[in-house]
């Protein structure tokens, strides 16, 4: 009868369904099934179940899996947290996570399954499991630049700046690159929280390795600078940005108009309203 699970796996998942339920109603423990056929069926029964998007359905083949199989389940959760992740279904990973009473040195405690862990925590706004699944990987090896990525994601989301740029120092330090993405967290978390000198600090960093600044690490260091009235300092990033090869947006002017009205400073609005014309960037009307 596994055969034909298996078989109807691939051609008639809900015959699948009814052959295994059908199965466990005849022997609620499998009596009789060796350890390597329940682990065949049941990875058969969850990899269909994921294929064909019935969640809940997985959800529940798992729980019985680990009630029937205890730890020798534990290669199956595994894969299916990191299938999930990959597939960014990461509150069913989250969920498979919960399902399973992990132990120290079993195939669940591997350092690629924290990290896929790490990046479900992240994506759900599940920050408060966040450091606890990052320490997890700290203990099994080196954190990958993604790893660092993901928690300075949790770090600017929870508890500002601070934390934030020291794991991004800590990361550097590490013979790590990170990316635009992760500097423009950091950065951005640095003008919510009014350092502008530390944020201009970091764009000068980012500038220093190539392909790191982008367009919104200039919009967003003017636009911090704009809120608080400093539009020399606007006026500076805009200039800057230019000379690097950036061309300014919608954005970009809509900073620098709003801040030079915001300041009365009507004839510098006008000016750079001019500035906005003459390169062909058309006007924002949303």
């Amino acid at each position: 009868q596994t055969e034909q699970i298996l078989h109807n796996c691939a051609a008639d998942f809900p015959k699948a369904l009814e052959l295994y339920r059908s199965l466990r109603h005849e022997k609620p423990d499998l009596e009789g099934m060796s350890t390597h056929a329940r682990g065949r069926m049941f990875t058969g029964l969850v990899m269909a179940s994921l294929r064909v998007g019935l969640l809940d359905t997985m959800l529940q083949l798992l729980h019985d899996a680990h009630a029937l199989m205890g730890a020798d389940s534990a290669h199956l959760f595994a894969y299916c947290i990191k299938l999930s992740a990959s597939k960014h279904l990461c509150e069913h990973g989250l969920a498979i996570y919960r399902l399973y009473k992990w132990e120290s040195g079993s195939a669940m405690d591997e350092k690629t399954v924290w990290s896929s862990l790490v990046f479900c925590a992240v994506e759900t706004k599940a920050y408060d499991s966040c450091q606890f699944f990052f320490n997890r990987v700290q203990s099994l090896g080196n954190p990958s630049a993604k790893d660092y990525g993901h928690m300075i994601r949790c770090k600017c989301a929870v508890e500002g700046w601070q934390p934030a740029l020291k794991l991004l120092e800590r990361m550097c330090a590490a013979g790590l690159q990170g990316d635009t993405m992760v500097y423009n967290m950091v950065l951005a978390a640095c003008v919510a929280g009014g350092e502008m000198d530390v944020a201009s600090t970091i764009l000068k960093k980012m500038e220093t390795q190539e392909g790191i600044a982008d367009v919104i690490t200039y919009n967003t260091l003017a636009k911090g600078y704009s809120r608080a009235g400093r539009m020399d300092k606007c006026l500076e990033v805009y200039e800057n940005m230019r000379e690097k090869g950036f061309v300014p947006t919608q954005v970009t002017y809509g900073i620098l108009l709003d801040g030079y009205i915001n300041d009365g400073q009507v004839e510098k609005a006008a000016w750079m309203f001019e500035v906005m014309v003459q390169e062909g960037c058309p006007m924002n009307t949303v």
